[in-house]
């Protein structure tokens, strides 16, 4: 939709894709084995976004942009090999319970006069979350003895991801005679945060007419790594800056020189879990205890100013020629910061 004042524009798509395999093989040697698996994949996907603009006043414009993606990805992939008197099975799973982004514009310009001052007011907001577990099982069974042995291993592990932002820019421009001066100032906020949790246990039984007996009347640990363990880091950035850039003009060249200030505070905590588990043989449940370790982290700041210079000049046969020399600070990556 579209008027003198207002423009809107919605859209919205999704998907929806499966997959599935199976292989089966068979060898023949001093005897007989047969693996075949089965693998099944499965992936949805929204996708929306939604831009909205407004224009009050000749000399005001007010505008947002906002979109949202979810995923939600699975795999499944069942094996089996039999051998003799033996059979194998295992499952493994993966999937993503939560996986969205979600990202917000929303800007104001207002033209403080007709000869290009303009005062602008930007505010970003961005936000993901990805959840996943993967899941390995496998049995192992003996079909020779009339009271068959079953022995049933799995490994269990989850990760959470969680990723927003907040930035608010001011921005300044005055196409003054001599030269074009843009100044501003800005606040961003990072948050990142991330854990994960590795499980593996291993359960011994018995199968009988009335059913499965577990040794012990429970799980039966085969070393140390068999108690779950967690860990998890908060990583929060907060940013605030200022910038002043002067540019000038005149026959083919344009010369521009401008100083950024940034002032950025990290901080930063990990800490480690052992969930310990308790077997209570006549309430068959787990009674979870929960020991933390944390370190000290990473708590420190820094002040840096980051000139900047260029010369560019443009012939009159259109070819272009520029030096320019300037710093900056590289921030840390989605991988960086889930080390």
């Amino acid at each position: 939709y579209a008027s003198k004042k207002v423009d809107i524009s919605i859209g919205a798509d999704g998907g929806r894709e499966t997959t599935a395999s199976d292989r089966m093989l068979k060898f023949v040697d001093s005897y007989i084995r047969i693996p075949a698996s089965r693998t099944e994949t499965l992936n949805k996907d929204l996708r929306t976004t939604a831009i909205l603009r407004y224009q009050p006043h000749t000399r005001l414009e007010l505008g947002t942009f906002v979109s949202y993606q979810t995923q939600r990805p699975s795999t499944t992939i069942d094996n089996m090999l039999s051998f003799d008197t033996y059979e194998i099975h295992s499952r493994t799973t993966q999937r993503h319970n939560g996986n969205y982004s979600m990202s917000l514009t929303a800007y104001s310009d207002w033209k403080m006069d007709d000869k290009g001052k303009q005062l602008s007011l930007t505010y970003n907001y961005y936000n993901k979350v990805d959840d996943y577990i993967s899941k390995l099982s496998g049995e192992s069974k003996d079909l020779s003895i009339g009271k068959s042995f079953q022995e049933i291993e799995s490994m269990l592990s989850e990760s959470s991801l969680k990723y927003k932002i907040h930035s608010l820019k001011l921005d300044l421009s005055l196409p003054f005679k001599p030269v074009q001066v843009d100044a501003g100032v800005g606040y961003t906020m990072i948050d990142n945060e991330s854990s994960d949790m590795l499980q593996i246990t291993d359960i011994m039984c018995e199968y009988t007419p009335d059913g499965m007996i577990f040794e012990d009347g429970g799980f039966l640990p085969t070393s140390d790594h068999d108690k779950p363990r967690k860990g998890s880091n908060l990583h929060k950035e907060r940013t605030t800056s200022a910038y002043l850039s002067a540019m000038k003009q005149w026959e083919g060249f344009t010369a521009k020189a401008g100083l950024r200030y940034e002032h950025t505070k990290f901080d930063r905590e990990d800490g480690s879990f052992d969930i310990l588990a308790e077997y209570l043989p006549e309430l068959r449940v787990f009674e979870l205890g929960v020991p933390f370790q944390q370190d000290d982290g990473l708590h420190q700041s820094t002040d840096r100013l980051l000139p900047s210079v260029s010369l560019n000049y443009q012939t009159t046969m259109g070819h272009q020629w520029g030096i320019q020399w300037g710093m900056s600070i590289q921030h840390p990556n989605f991988y960086d910061l889930n080390r």
